[in-house]
């Protein structure tokens, strides 16, 4: 059955507002193995699974392919990760530098690298000045 399924991107925006690395301790495994449990899912949780938002990224990317390996995902970015949303229509480098704090956040957490094995990742655009 086709299906999509997308993270909400409300989690980077309080995550990165209130500057939680990707190393901030939070439950993961349980949760998680409770939710295993409910739907009756017989799998391992990997020991690569962590304690922290890094973990929680493994354990979101690790689940969907456990529980339906083709269904399509993603993590979508959410421009107000970076405290207002204005930032975007400015004329000198804040776009670019918010967009690289940004991605630079999701990239520390792993959520991007979990997935990225399933997706063709094109070329960044040049920026010209």
């Amino acid at each position: 059955m086709p299906a999509g399924f997308i993270v909400n991107s409300d989690f980077w925006v309080r995550a990165s507002k209130s500057d939680y690395g990707p190393s901030y301790a939070m439950p993961v495994r349980a949760p998680l193995q409770t939710a295993l449990d409910h739907w009756s899912v017989q799998a391992t949780i990997p020991a690569s699974i962590t304690e922290n938002i890094a973990g929680y990224c493994a354990a979101v990317s690790w689940l969907t392919r456990t529980v339906e390996p083709n269904v399509t995902f993603g993590w979508p970015v959410n421009v107000w990760g970076m405290g207002a949303s204005e930032w975007i229509y400015s004329n000198d480098d804040e776009p670019a530098q918010n967009a690289q704090l940004t991605a630079d956040y999701i990239t520390s957490a792993a959520c991007i690298a979990a997935t990225k094995s399933r997706i063709s990742w094109p070329s960044p655009p040049l920026r010209s000045r």
